[in-house]
């Protein structure tokens, strides 16, 4: 680990001496070389690059990529929940039952036998509302994430869906159909 600390002094110090501050790492290796003799045209390529790293943070990317899907990436998803919503599926099977949109495992005080858990992400700290659900809803994570694994050992399908906590409203009637990689909303809350 001493040889990173070692490299970050130095380029620090760099940066420092040259006035350029984090702006030094929009530079390339071979770049640093010549520095001196060509402040005026790195300076310029140091502000091109950091007006296209600006516009590719805006780009919006899933939580998972997945090559069979190459073609949706940067594509925002419908910003009103429609009948049916894509999802990636993480653990086998389906079920339907009522959504209960969830930030913490603490905040899960109502939460029934039945309903399908739907938040950002788990940790082990989620696990005992598995006992209860029967299907978890994500917003990221893959086959190896918490979620998944543990849906699989309480034998639960589970699928990731960008922006869930956004597009399924807490008390929707929904169906996750983790064969097909579509959630279905069933009755939306209030007319169950």
């Amino acid at each position: 680990m001493m040889g990173y600390d070692l490299i970050r002094a130095v380029t620090e110090e760099l940066a420092e001496r040259w006035e350029l501050g984090g702006n030094l790492y929009f530079l390339r290796l071979d770049e640093l070389d010549g520095y001196r003799g060509r402040q005026a045209e790195l300076r310029a390529k140091i502000s091109s690059r950091r007006t296209r790293r600006e516009a590719l943070k805006r780009i919006d990317v899933g939580e998972i990529i997945d090559s069979a899907y190459l073609d949706s990436l940067g594509v925002r998803p419908r910003d009103e929940a429609g009948e049916t919503l894509e999802a990636r599926p993480v653990a086998a099977g389906s079920a339907e039952g009522v959504a209960r949109v969830v930030f913490a495992p603490d905040e899960a005080d109502r939460f029934d036998e039945g309903d399908i858990l739907v938040c950002p992400s788990t940790d082990p700290g989620w696990t005992p509302l598995f006992i209860r659900t029967a299907a978890l809803v994500v917003e990221r994570g893959g086959v190896l994430s918490h979620g998944a694994i543990v849906a699989r050992d309480f034998g639960i399908p589970a699928v990731v869906c960008r922006d869930a906590t956004r597009l399924i409203r807490q008390g929707d009637r929904i169906h996750v159909d983790d064969h097909n990689g579509r959630i279905t909303i069933i009755a939306p809350e209030g007319e169950r």
